[in-house]
């Protein structure tokens, strides 16, 4: 398989034209559609990617996508296909214009209506494409199209995705993009329209100061940089950027997904309220005066010339019939966060090569006018396009002065072309030093050393299992890298091996996280543990555990609480209720309701049950529902008077129903016996009735030694019958008894006497 040149025929229709721009993975031409007579534009893939069917497979797949998507702000793609030769090609609509990154080059940082107008159409071709699902995965000026009547299109929508298996080189596509990669594209995350998203908020950041957020000595340290640095406000890097737009990039270029707006419809939607709270003014962006595709164009329009039997004029030290598209070649240009610019940049055209460390202040991009700082076109032909009259023959005599004139510029030239290699091995190799070996020394050493080498030496740690704690590991960047002098390196001292850290005060995991992250350790999930102490979804523990010395990258395994245990419910069953409460509480367990129901066979107050039942595992702070025995325990009101007895139980709930006679007690009179049912007794509150058995019983009193009709007094008083024995009047003297005095008897029983 062959390269294609100018003059062939892609696929029997594409008759390819001068080549408009390279890149890492195809080259894009200008060519002629021979069936309708059209020009378009012929992306063609490099032969390295050919071959590779997943890569034609996806290229198909996506370019059907995006042909089916019509709008003016989008490339359209005309055809697609393999031909013959094997050459993969994609056929668009030609451009007439360039790049945004051809006008950023000739113009400098935009002012903000400027890019304001650059920035719409793309986010609409965008907000298209992610209604499809399509994700453009490579947002970059490159991408972006400024056609000659100021129309805005976006073009590659991520049709190209193998450069994830080719080598990574300085002037692959990767370094051209990686300015413009989201946190997730560089961690190797999932990527959604948040990814454009951040890269669009990239391109609104560098349209307004003319660089990007983040720079580096590698691809990979401008890579790394966004993991752990948030994108700059614009206007800390040149004046005039309103807070809104310092607002807008800091919200699209946010590192977590979550923070950005979901999709470009979303962005759109913010950049017009922006647009119209600032009420900046309509713009028509201006085409690229000095383009690639002009120059492609106007390459085509010569090579027509020449068929055409028309002349071509030599230009200046040029010769009659050389290529009048030589100058239109194109280079593939070095993305802006590279570490260094190349040599033909270097000594090239100062405005075409603007240093971006310090943007200069937006120029005038007044489309239809010329803008201050812009390089000057070339002279305009004369009138009709005559050739120049020709110069008038010298003197003779002047040939001599005219030689000696000619060593003085030829040696002028020599001094100027000397000049130039050294400037150009400054600029490309001399101000370059290598990284010195450090490794094992002495801090004070190794800062001598970088210092000596001719870079700016900076203090930092890093954990190693071989290097003693206090010894030097290494260098950042690593002994060998060529970087420019006075660059700051790393003095990378060691820790020695990591220890696992302390788990944070507030448990946070994501703080443990980092925490593990910066002594070099990797998190693994651990199972969740129930913790009294630690609050749900915080950190609990960790193995090995916290403190332990582990080697460099082990693994710490990570266990989150899963909050308190859960307690069984305990068996209150026969417990007084005031006890089962006291017992929940010190299980950590409340009492949501208590359902009271008559038991005769429990006491009083008594818990008959749980809901729900005992051993019911139950988490910290669960109410647990009671069922009490609602029945009354009869008090023990024996001895007590009848008066007495009769009030106890009536505080207790109950009811004296009747009043018995207890017989044969021997309790006093009017002394209670027993109740009925008897003390420590449940009775149902419905039915709170009880009976009291009360003493009749009556001490026997002392009528000795009394006269008869005396000691019938004291008998009946006591409710005894009198009997005498024998005859005897009333004032005959007692002088026996029976029963003797003091001894029990009941209420009319009969006492005997005998007088004298």
């Amino acid at each position: 398989m062959t390269e294609l040149r100018e003059g062939d025929l892609l696929d029997g229709r594409y008759r390819i034209g001068p080549l408009i721009a390279r890149g890492g993975m195809s080259a894009v031409h200008r060519a002629t559609d021979t069936r309708l007579g059209r020009e378009v534009a012929a992306k063609v893939m490099d032969p390295r990617f050919r071959e590779d069917e997943a890569f034609r497979v996806r290229f198909s797949r996506e370019a059907r996508a995006v042909a089916a998507m019509s709008d003016e702000t989008l490339v359209n793609v005309y055809d697609q296909g393999v031909d013959d030769a094997g050459h993969v090609f994609l056929v668009m609509e030609l451009v007439e214009g360039g790049t945004l990154r051809e006008l950023l080059r000739e113009r400098g940082p935009m002012p903000p209506h400027a890019a304001v107008a650059v920035l719409a159409p793309v986010l609409r071709a965008l907000s298209l494409a992610h209604a499809r699902g399509i994700v453009h995965r490579d947002i970059k000026p490159e991408n972006v199209l400024i056609g000659a009547g100021g129309k805005v299109k976006l073009a590659d929508f991520g049709l190209v995705r193998a450069a994830a298996d080719a080598s990574v080189t300085s002037n692959s596509v990767i370094v051209g993009t990686v300015g413009y990669l989201s946190p997730e594209q560089v961690d190797g995350r999932e990527v959604t329209p948040a990814s454009d998203v951040y890269a669009a908020g990239v391109l609104l950041f560098e349209m307004l100061t003319g660089r990007t957020p983040f720079t580096g000595d590698s691809t990979l340290a401008v890579a790394l940089q966004r993991l752990d640095r948030d994108v700059p406000p614009p206007s800390d890097l040149i004046d005039g950027v309103p807070l809104e737009l310092d607002d807008l990039v800091a919200r699209a270029c946010a590192r977590r997904p979550a923070d950005r707006f979901a999709d470009a419809a979303e962005f759109a939607a913010e950049l017009d309220r922006v647009t119209a709270a600032l009420a900046l003014p309509a713009f028509r962006v201006p085409a690229p005066a000095d383009s690639a595709a002009a120059r492609a164009a106007a390459a085509a329009g010569g090579a027509a010339a020449d068929a055409a039997g028309t002349t071509v004029l030599p230009g200046p030290g040029g010769a009659a019939g050389a290529d009048p598209a030589a100058g239109a070649t194109p280079v593939d240009l070095p993305h802006p966060d590279e570490a260094g610019t190349g040599i033909l940049d270097a000594l090239g055209d100062p405005d075409r090569h603007t240093r971006l460390d310090r943007p200069r202040p937006p120029l005038d991009y007044d489309p239809d006018g010329d803008f201050a700082g812009a390089g000057g076109g070339d002279p305009a032909p004369a009138a009709g396009g005559a050739r120049p009259a020709a110069r008038p023959a010298r003197p003779a005599a002047g040939r001599r002065r005219s030689r000696t004139g000619f060593a003085i510029w030829l040696i002028l030239a020599l001094v100027g072309v000397f000049a130039i290699g050294i400037g150009a091995w400054w600029l490309g190799s001399g101000r370059y030093g290598e990284v010195p070996s450090i490794t094992g020394m002495a801090r004070p050493a190794a800062v001598a050393a970088v210092d000596a080498a001719g870079f700016e030496p900076v203090a930092g740690e890093m954990y190693s299992d071989e290097v003693p704690a206090g010894v030097v590991g290494d260098a950042s960047p690593p002994a060998g890298t060529r970087l420019v002098r006075g660059r700051p390196v790393e003095v990378r001292v060691s820790l020695g091996r990591p220890t696992v850290p302390a788990l944070p005060a507030d448990g946070s995991p994501a703080r443990y996280s980092e925490l593990l992250r910066e002594r070099t350790l990797v998190e693994r999930a651990g199972e969740a543990v129930y913790s009294d102490e630690v609050p749900e979804g915080k950190v609990a523990g960790a193995e090995p555990e916290p403190g332990r010395t582990v080697a460099v990258g082990s693994a710490v395994t990570v266990h989150l609480s899963r909050g308190p245990a859960p307690v069984p419910v305990p068996d209150l069953v026969g417990m007084a209720e005031a006890d089962a409460r006291r017992v929940l509480a010190e299980a950590g367990l409340a009492v949501a309701g208590i359902e009271r129901r008559f038991d005769a066979r429990a006491g009083a107050a008594e818990v008959l049950g749980t809901a729900p039942e005992a051993g019911t595992p139950m988490a910290r702070g669960s109410e647990v529902g009671l069922t009490v025995n609602s029945g009354v325990e009869v008090p023990d009101v024996s001895g007590m008077t009848e008066e007495r007895a009769t009030r106890a139980l009536r505080e207790a709930g109950l009811i004296v129903d009747e009043v018995a006679v207890a017989a044969d007690s021997t309790r006093d009179a009017g002394r209670v016996e027993a109740t009925s049912p008897a003390a420590g007794e449940v009775v149902d509150p419905e039915d709170p009735r009880v009976v009291l058995r009360v003493s009749d019983r009556v001490e026997v009193p002392r009528l000795i030694g009394r006269r008869l009709r005396d000691a019938r007094e004291v008998a009946e008083r006591a409710g005894l019958e009198l009997a005498v024995t024998g005859d005897a009047g009333d004032g005959d003297t007692v002088i026996t008894q029976s029963p003797r005095p003091g001894r029990g008897a009941h209420e009319g029983d009969t006492v005997t006497v005998r007088t004298l």
